[in-house]
This record gives C-alpha cells, structure tokens and sequence, in this order.
C-alpha cells in the first residue's frame, strides 16, 4: 500500500527510515510506515520478545517513496497473539532498523 501522508513543505528522508508504529500502545491494529531512497527488495517482519518471527508483512521488491504497513496483531496462522512487546524489523538492500511496540489487550 502507498500513502504520501507528507506535507508539501517536509523535506523527503535522504536515506532508508523506519518509523515508530502508530499508535503505539495498540490494542487492535497499528500502522508501520516506512520510505525508501530507490526501488529494492524489501522485508518487513514481527517478531516477539523471544526473537521468533510472528507475521511477514512484506517480502516483496518495493518502489521509492513512501509505504505503510497495517499489523492487526495476528501471527502468520491468523490467531491473535497476546499481549506485550514485539519488534519489527525492516531489511532493505543492506539496511537493517528495528524498533518496538506495544500490544495492550
């Protein structure tokens, strides 16, 4: 999916970015937005505390700009996964970001 979402008188990044998913705290689905500098193959995972993957919600060649991502707190078999602290991770080319967010049931 892809959103501009950016005012006309913000700059564009100059380089990968991997925003803090929003809202955050979440309680039944949260938006991860990323913008990428070129054209590339990119992945977006969820993993949990433990460090094992959750969902894939990306894993696909994207195009330069601006994505946004929705999570609605459900693991890779559809059930929903329980509260707590998950990271995601975005791998593009050689960039690799993770940040974390919250899941309040």
């Amino acid at each position: 999916m892809f959103r501009t979402g950016r005012k006309s008188d913000q700059p564009l990044p100059t380089m990968t970015e991997l925003f803090q998913a929003y809202p955050n705290p979440f309680n039944s689905s949260t938006s991860i937005k990323i913008y990428l500098t070129k054209s590339q193959r990119t992945k977006l995972e969820i993993f949990d505390v433990r460090g094992g993957q959750v969902k894939i919600l990306a894993d696909r060649t994207l195009n330069i700009g601006e994505h946004s991502f929705m999570w609605n707190g459900r693991n890779s078999n559809g059930r929903k996964v329980s509260s707590g602290s998950y990271f995601y991770r975005l791998s593009a080319g050689e960039d690799v970001m993770i940040r974390r967010m919250i899941l309040i049931k």
